[in-house]
């Protein structure tokens, strides 16, 4: 009876989705004369939030909501205050290769990144390696083993949610349409208790 009250309760919330626009302030990330990065994806952030919030099942509320500088783990933190369910990062890369279009998506780094998934992660990320290693330090193995099991069942769910995108996109994209999903160490979608892409 408690367990049936519990579920009913879980299903009668709104499911929750952060919406974080990449970059921010002097941060501008990827730029193309006057045309900002940062500036782009907290545009189109807004609008995914809005087409979001007009259905009842699901809230979306964004990371930040004006352009300033903000920590990658202040990012995380907001999402975590607020519940979420999913984490959506938006970022309007660029690239050397004047034939580059469509899009990526990228999900929980357990493989071997590529080249191309290296380099972007290291301009995006800004968190020092040693925090997460002393972090498992302090952890007992038990820890450890739940956490990873955790780790594999949200990106198990990271992974399905990147399918389910690029499956219903209905802008033409890439060629490459096969391709569009990868995994990338970047600190936003890999540190979360929750699926992220």
């Amino acid at each position: 009876m408690f367990f049936a009250a519990c579920f009913l309760t879980l299903m009668s919330q709104a499911f929750t989705i952060a919406v974080d626009a990449g970059h921010g302030g002097i941060d501008t990330g990827a730029s193309y004369g006057k045309v900002y990065e940062s500036e782009v994806v907290l545009g189109v952030s807004k609008h995914l939030a809005a087409i979001i919030n007009k259905d009842e099942q699901f809230k979306a509320f964004l990371t930040r909501e004006d352009n300033h500088n903000m920590e990658l783990k202040e990012r995380v933190r907001r999402a975590h205050l607020q519940s979420a369910d999913l984490f959506v990062s938006l970022h309007a890369n660029s690239s050397p290769d004047p034939h580059s279009q469509g899009m990526e998506l990228y999900f929980r780094n357990e493989l071997e990144p590529d080249q191309e998934s290296l380099r972007l992660a290291s301009q995006e990320n800004q968190v020092e390696a040693e925090e997460t290693t002393n972090k498992k330090k302090k952890q007992g193995d038990l820890a450890t083993i739940v956490q990873d099991l955790n780790r594999s069942m949200n990106s198990l769910k990271s992974y399905e949610v990147s399918w389910h995108v690029v499956k219903n996109w209905k802008v033409p994209f890439s060629r490459a349409r096969h391709n569009a999903i990868k995994q990338g160490p970047f600190h936003v979608i890999n540190q979360q208790g929750f699926p992220s892409i």
